[in-house]
């Protein structure tokens, strides 16, 4: 458990991506109408390596505020932890299936739309995950429509497994928590991400809520180093290793939807 008494303290750090994933044999993608999904991945890096993915509630992260009105609050469900990178590339790939009544019919491979640095910290009596884009460099009208910014932070809290909470998904299976963990929740709604290991159990439910935007690093007081991605070193496509054709990847280099005549469903 962190040490309270510090205004900051880093928890944990490394790569965060973001992707959407049109709705089923979906061409051409104007706004969140056309996504099915929209995804947050944790590359952790320190202190330990470890993947996560998260699919984001509303299709967008929660906007930035200083005051926390209801409807600025969403939720995350984490559907894969891993230490394989290749595993979160195959969860994220396309793949087609067969209907009765109308054949067969095809999902739609994840965009990439971000790309950048993350930090965990602990922040006087909360945890936020802060985090600035490395590409696009300049977040575009594609990065509005989710609610990823250049740099933003967003305060976290993890659900109590055992109670229902109205607006939020019931995992396919409730988080495999150790007795360690679980005692940890008791009879509370929520708990407070003190600790990343809370994070790394499918199943995990988060409560999310907008903190800052643009003045992360000032208002945290930590330095999120990022470097000056391109194409070619992004870690979308070294690490994760999903294809990178220049044109379906758009948002992720101009902040700009892709064509239809970019991309063509199979």
């Amino acid at each position: 458990m962190p040490n309270r008494v510090r205004r900051t303290e880093k928890l944990e750090a490394g790569d965060i991506f973001f992707f959407y994933r049109p709705r089923v044999d979906t061409a051409e993608v104007r706004g969140p109408a056309d996504v099915q999904r929209f995804y947050m991945v944790l590359a952790a890096k320190w202190p330990t390596t470890i993947y996560r993915l998260f699919v984001i509630g509303k299709k967008k992260l929660p906007e930035p505020a200083r005051t926390q009105q209801p409807e600025r609050r969403h939720w995350a469900l984490c559907t894969l932890v891993t230490p394989d990178p290749d595993d979160v590339r195959r969860e994220l790939q396309g793949f087609a299936y067969t209907t009765q009544t109308r054949g067969e019919r095809f999902v739609p491979t994840a965009t990439p739309i971000g790309e950048g640095r993350y930090q965990l910290v602990w922040h006087g009596d909360h945890a936020e995950l802060a985090y600035a884009l490395e590409l696009p460099r300049t977040a575009g009208r594609a990065q509005e429509e989710f609610e990823v910014r250049d740099q933003a932070s967003t305060i976290l809290a993890v659900k109590n497994p055992d109670l229902a909470r109205p607006g939020f998904p019931s995992p396919a299976k409730p988080p495999a928590y150790p007795q360690t963990l679980r005692r940890r929740f008791g009879k509370r709604r929520w708990v407070e991400v003190d600790d990343p290991a809370l994070l790394d159990y499918e199943g995990v439910q988060l409560l999310l809520l907008g903190a800052h935007a643009e003045d992360v690093e000032e208002e945290l007081g930590v330095r999120i180093d990022t470097e000056d991605e391109t194409l070619r070193s992004a870690e979308i496509c070294r690490e994760l290793r999903l294809a990178c054709e220049r044109a379906r990847v758009r948002p992720l280099l101009e902040g700009e939807f892709p064509w239809q005549e970019d991309v063509l469903v199979p």
